[in-house]
């Protein structure tokens, strides 16, 4: 991406590189973990009692971390309906999506703050910890991907002033 003059550029290489470096070390951790419940479990008959809450929430971490990584550099899965109407612009084409985005993202987190609140009575089994944790990955994610969304939105029409 084109460098903005605001440093959106050197923003988003410092989220790509904190978030790279959070995605190697949670999946040394989550790989770490279930080796030693492998090791405990088949060759000294004990295990790791809180193994599967930490490894679920590394798993929750490791997945939103990882999608919103992958829509920061545009690497990330999409459909392309408009695309095939080769009088829209791809910039704009850019631009709809992430408004819909950002929309989609404003909907759901009411409902994300319901949810913690519901789940903030109930207690994971092994660590004790209020299951409302169990969405602070979501919510962490869909932060990030809204900051890049918003970003993208930026820069799209600081190209747009720049060409005019």
């Amino acid at each position: 991406m084109p460098e903005s003059g605001f440093g959106l550029s050197a923003v988003r290489d410092h989220v790509l590189r904190v978030s790279s470096i959070l995605l190697a070390s949670i999946l040394v951790a989550l790989v770490g973990l279930e080796c030693a419940q492998v090791v405990l479990r088949y060759l000294f008959g004990i295990g790791i009692y809180w193994a599967v809450d930490v490894a679920g929430l590394l798993l929750l971490s490791f997945g939103w971390l990882g999608a919103s990584h992958l829509w920061v550099t545009r690497s990330h899965l999409e459909v392309d309906f408009l695309g095939s109407l080769n009088r829209i612009p791809q910039r704009l084409i850019l631009a709809i999506g992430d408004l819909l985005v950002i929309a989609g993202i404003i909907w759901i987190f009411p409902q994300i703050m319901l949810t913690i609140k519901i789940y903030s009575g109930m207690t994971m089994p092994a660590l004790q910890l209020s299951m409302a944790m169990t969405y602070i990955p979501p919510t962490i994610g869909l932060c990030l991907i809204g900051l890049s969304a918003v970003m993208h939105l930026v820069e799209h029409a600081l190209e747009i002033v720049a060409e005019t």
